[in-house]
């Protein structure tokens, strides 16, 4: 039985938009779906009443040799079913499609992106590099911060339809799989604290309407900030600077530090993301060594516009992390138990 089931409506309720957004590649990350569904949309739901549901995914079947097909109207069906049969909050807007759309929905900024990302100065990666890493995480940039502004477009248009703002957002990955309810929950503070996962640190958020608008948006304020040009590029923040994966959170941070925003490890959650290419499973809290983590831990130290990954852990840290890690590589080679 779940504890959680009798909490009851918080004291001070927060209006929750669960916003489930990404891509749906293979059969079993349907998973992400209903578990998203059931261990923090029904909990959190059943707390803070007045919160409602928003999906945006793509499905694309996954084939050999990391190519995709589109699916099947049958497979659509059932990525459906899994949503209308796990919410138990309303589920005001569903979008589940076999196109991506944000290939012809962001084409125009593509560019502008390339100049943000660093491809018009260079990378780091060397010059045979270069351009391969360019186009790979501008393509990233392009899909993945496309599918969140566009799950973001939902949330804005029903808020305007009905008159209302939600407080908090809730994003999830459907690669990330909840294996347990979510405890206490009463004990976030949602209004001025982000509760973001470790491992991968886009995947799953709970944050303030106004962070959640920011960072969902990247992909429109990063390369069409208000002072740029039409038709002139800018590249006044350039997440090449960043792991992508940190950077949305890393810039918005950065630019509401004076205003009291903290982000925090989400506690609470018991999940793990369904690793690409791979059968594993790593937990989302901890590390991307799998060194578990302070459950209270708190950036406390404003973002430097250069800082990878927004201090959680320090560049040398991972320098030395990755060192040894390849030298015990090294070593099962040379005993011939490595491959």
């Amino acid at each position: 039985a779940n504890s959680n089931m009798d909490v009851g409506v918080c004291p001070s309720p927060l209006r929750i938009a669960f916003v489930l957004v990404g891509a749906v590649y293979r059969a079993d990350t349907i998973r992400g779906v209903s578990t998203f569904a059931e261990e923090v949309a029904r909990p959190l739901g059943d707390a803070h009443p007045h919160s409602a549901a928003f999906v945006h995914l793509l499905v694309r079947l996954r084939r050999r040799h990391n190519s995709t097909v589109r699916p099947t109207d049958n497979d659509i069906d059932a990525v459906r079913r899994a949503i209308t049969s796990s919410f138990t909050i309303p589920v005001v807007n569903v979008s589940v499609i076999g196109d991506d759309i944000t290939e012809r929905v962001f084409a125009d900024p593509m560019p502008a992106a390339k100049c943000a990302w660093g491809c018009a100065n260079g990378s780091s990666h060397g010059p045979g590099q270069r351009l391969a890493y360019c186009e790979r995480h501008t393509s990233r940039m392009q899909h993945w911060w496309g599918r969140q502004a566009l799950a973001w477009d939902m949330v804005e248009a029903w808020e305007r339809a009905h008159g209302f703002e939600f407080d908090a957002v809730i994003l999830s990955r459907p690669d990330i799989v909840h294996r347990a309810s979510i405890k206490d929950p009463c004990s976030y503070k949602a209004r001025t604290t982000w509760y973001a996962a470790l491992t991968p640190p886009d995947g799953l958020w709970f944050l303030p309407r106004f962070l959640a608008r920011d960072a969902m948006l990247t992909i429109r304020t990063l390369v069409h900030p208000p002072d740029c040009k039409r038709n002139r590029p800018c590249c006044g923040r350039t997440p090449s600077r960043t792991w992508f994966s940190w950077f949305p959170m890393c810039d918005v941070l950065r630019r509401h530090w004076d205003s009291g925003v903290r982000i925090r490890l989400f506690h609470g959650v018991s999940a793990g993301v369904q690793l690409q290419h791979r059968k594993s499973v790593r937990d989302v809290t901890m590390d991307d060594v799998g060194k578990a983590v302070n459950p209270g831990f708190t950036i406390t130290r404003k973002p430097a516009s250069a800082m990878y990954n927004c201090g959680w852990r320090s560049h040398r840290r991972r320098r030395l992390a990755e060192g040894r890690g390849i030298q015990a590589l090294r070593s099962l080679r040379r005993s011939g138990r490595g491959s």
